[in-house]
């Protein structure tokens, strides 16, 4: 399961691992790989509401 999570995120499984244990500790901040990327509270509202699905979340913000 790790294995495709770090498959989709474009992280190697180790990583994945790794932040699974970092969480368990407490809250971890958000490490941005893509420039400076960032989501809105609003587009993390979405997402849950799709249930993670990313590519539903996208036709939901192309529809509007």
């Amino acid at each position: 399961m790790c294995g495709f999570a770090a498959e989709a995120a474009g992280v190697s499984e180790r990583a994945v691992w790794r932040g699974l244990a970092e969480g368990r500790e407490g809250p971890i901040e958000a490490r941005s790989r893509h420039g400076g990327l960032s989501l809105s509270d609003g587009i993390w509202a979405v997402l849950g509401e799709v249930g993670g699905n990313v590519e539903a979340l996208h036709r939901r913000l192309r529809v509007g």
